[in-house]
């Protein structure tokens, strides 16, 4: 049996994996490395089967297997702890209650406290014979130069516009939504940073939730080229407190700059943003080309410190501020 089949593409990584196990040289930890979406723990759960060898009585797939642990940040939390990692030490030594190891599937890994992180490193320095941990992360760079060098990187493959669309198209759950709803399709595809499950998700969350992004953009906008910076300031309980909710935001807001910067440059491309080429020239009368280019360039800078920054409350006031002041 293969446990591997079921995740679409992969497939250099796929093999690796596959070697590795049955040479029996599998490490103790690794890195699984990729956007929300991309298969990260998908992929850690097959690695766990395949270890596991149809010992686990399909428990495993159903999330019931007491040997293999999932660690997550406390519910309204975003940073592991040092107390998560100490809770892992406590037990990590006592001996598995079915199968022949353990496994520690790590979520949001890249967001552990240094702490957390030199707690952390003790385990990999000091790993038991039978236990196997696994930190699922969206940017490994975030992680400490020692415990990135403690364990394999497994890079989660990134697919084409093409790739995904086909793929989801080829999927019986959401082919309708692709056939009826074929903005919203585009739209996710866009969105999904290469990720399968990125689609999806876009495709199947609440439209409120895509209507109260774009609604915040365009409120911004129409404060932003007013005289007004106290007014323009108090649009910050527009923009949405989750952490990947703003980067959603940013991402917009980004592709509203670009849709009217390349009207007024007269450069013809598909709309990213608006819906009707008109609202994209009304914006392009508002702004100066030079301004336009360089709070294009603010948002992505934005949204890049986003991948490193926690603290969403400061990085919407250095948003806001820093919009403001790249006026011409």
């Amino acid at each position: 049996m293969d446990y591997f089949d079921s995740i679409f593409g992969n497939e250099t990584l796929k093999q690796t994996l596959r070697e590795q196990i049955k040479a029996g040289c599998f490490s103790h930890a690794h890195i699984l490395e990729g956007p929300a979406g991309s298969g990260r723990f998908t992929m850690a759960k097959a690695i766990c089967e395949a270890l596991a060898a149809g010992r686990d009585q399909g428990k495993i797939a159903k999330d019931i297997c007491p040997d293999v642990i999932y660690i997550k940040a406390p519910e309204g939390k975003s940073i592991l702890s040092v107390d998560a990692i100490r809770a892992i030490r406590e037990q990590v030594y006592l001996a598995p209650h079915e199968l022949p190891f353990k496994a520690y599937l790590i979520f949001g890994a890249d967001q552990m406290s240094e702490g957390a992180q030199n707690a952390f490193l003790k385990l990999l320095e000091e790993p038991p014979a039978d236990v196997y941990f696994f930190l699922l992360c969206e940017n490994r760079a975030r992680l400490l130069p020692t415990v990135r060098s403690r364990a394999s990187l497994f890079r989660m493959q990134l697919f084409s516009e093409e790739e995904l669309t086909a793929y989801v198209q080829s999927q019986e759950a959401y082919a309708s939504v692709c056939r009826d709803k074929p903005a919203l399709f585009k739209r996710a595809v866009k969105d999904s940073a290469g990720s399968i499950g990125g689609v999806i998700k876009y495709m199947t969350e609440p439209e409120t939730q895509k209507e109260t992004c774009d609604t915040a953009v365009k409120a911004l906008l129409e404060k932003l080229h007013g005289r007004d910076q106290g007014a323009f300031m108090l649009e910050a309980d527009r923009i949405p407190d989750g952490r990947e909710e703003m980067k959603r935001f940013l991402v917009r807001f980004a592709e509203a700059f670009r849709d009217v910067f390349c009207w007024k440059r007269g450069v013809k491309a598909s709309l990213a943003f608006f819906d009707e080429p008109a609202q994209a020239e009304e914006y392009s009368f508002v702004f100066s080309e030079e301004t336009l280019l360089k709070r294009w360039l603010f948002c992505l800078q934005c949204l890049e410190q986003a991948e490193y920054n926690l603290n969403v409350k400061t990085a919407k006031l250095h948003f806001l501020n820093g919009l403001w002041e790249t006026a011409c």
